[in-house]
């Protein structure tokens, strides 16, 4: 699984240069998750430290339905989750159990908006809310976006900076995302697997001990 995410990234630092801005690609996977009222998939999560140049692999099951709720439940490593329901979230890394509102929240917030505005197609509204500019490109299978910040402060070292989209060309859905700081680091979620608008119990969307 490694070699492939790494070949993925490879693929996209090379057709980056082919991308424009089409607002019509970009209105096409918004109609298109209008359809998507829930979502299951396999997730690999690539963590990538820039100044130790180490990687690090993780696996388990996202869901996610259209009313704000997306719930990633790790089989590896195990036991680990990370909830979000509307402005709320509940983590958990190796043991250690964090929660998230309010204005104490406003990073990770930031951060769930993100990616609650990725999974519902809401590209423009992300480019928005990060002053980025967005270029696009569709090929044979996906819809391609970039996302890079106009204005970087160098005080803020985890700073967003770039993103990177693809949506699956048939159904629209989210399949991979990866989000690089300002110090170079980068987050990578590739999915597979997808089911679409299936019953998800509410109880997923619970923060377990």
């Amino acid at each position: 699984m490694k070699t492939k995410i790494y070949t993925l990234l490879l693929i996209l630092s090379f057709i980056t240069p082919c991308f424009g801005q089409s607002n019509d690609l970009i209105e096409t996977v918004r109609k298109g998750n209008r359809q998507i009222k829930s979502f299951t998939a396999k997730f690999t999560e690539m963590q990538y430290r820039h100044a130790t140049k180490q990687s690090n692999e993780m696996y388990g099951k996202m869901y996610f339905d259209a009313i704000g709720r997306i719930a990633m439940i790790y089989t590896e490593p195990e036991g680990d989750y990370v909830i979000i329901d509307g402005s709320t979230i509940v983590t958990k890394r190796k043991g250690q159990k964090s929660h998230f509102s309010g204005a104490k929240a406003n990073a990770m917030t930031e951060l769930s908006n993100n990616i609650m505005h990725c999974m519902t197609g809401e590209i423009n509204l992300v480019a928005e809310e990060n002053d980025a500019e967005l270029r696009s490109k569709a090929d044979n299978t996906y819809y391609n976006f970039i996302l890079t910040r106009r204005t970087i402060d160098p005080k803020q070292k985890h700073q967003l900076v770039k993103l990177t989209l693809r949506y699956d060309k048939r159904s629209c859905a989210l399949v991979l995302l990866m989000a690089e700081d300002a110090s170079g680091n980068t987050s990578t979620y590739a999915l597979s697997a997808p089911q679409l608008n299936v019953e998800i119990p509410d109880n997923v969307f619970i923060s377990k001990q």
